[in-house]
């Protein structure tokens, strides 16, 4: 079974020889890497800040970053120059990693834990929730078993609590029962 190097949709461009060998044509690849060395700055500019003023949300923001700017680099395939082998299902572990450092620096840039505390910690939730995925994706987890378990362990934790909460208000009527 084949598998994707790059993830480029979009129509084929078939070039003559002289306009594919002319040297100021500017391509999709070039573009990716003009938007990687923009990255690259702001990754150094934070790293100086961090640095400077020692906060966590830099931090998290810098992780944002190299995993957006990691994200760009599968999508494009350009990784593939470094030598490193192709992997089929980096673009969906790097997307779902992207997403979990972009809901951990949102929470600190709201500053979340003293404004929402709950709210912090549904957001910890749902990056330990991405980060799960980004795991299980790049285990090869077939997708239909993952959501099957996920949903039997959901429903087994509902008739679990259901059941503990039945048995709570019998204890509770039983004891009510008696007091009158």
């Amino acid at each position: 079974m084949g598998s994707s190097v790059s993830a480029h949709i979009g129509k084929l461009l078939l070039y003559t020889e002289k306009e594919d060998l002319r040297p100021t044509r500017i391509t999709l690849n070039d573009i990716y890497l003009f938007y990687q060395g923009i990255l690259l700055i702001i990754i150094i500019l934070n790293s100086f800040l961090f640095i400077t003023v020692r906060e966590r949300i830099y931090t998290w923001y810098i992780a944002y970053i190299l995993a957006f700017s990691a994200f760009i680099s599968v999508l494009s395939g350009s990784y593939l120059i470094l030598g490193v082998p192709a992997w089929s299902d980096a673009l969906h572990t790097v997307g779902t990693i992207v997403v979990m450092f972009m809901v951990l620096f949102s929470g600190a840039f709201l500053e979340l834990k003293k404004r929402l505390p709950k709210m912090q910690q549904i957001f910890n939730a749902f990056a330990l929730v991405f980060a799960l995925f980004a795991v299980l994706i790049a285990l090869k987890v077939p997708y239909a078993s993952l959501v099957f378990k996920i949903q039997a362990q959901l429903i087994d934790e509902q008739e679990k609590t259901g059941h503990y909460l039945k048995q709570e208000i019998q204890k509770r009527t039983r004891e009510l029962i008696k007091t009158n």
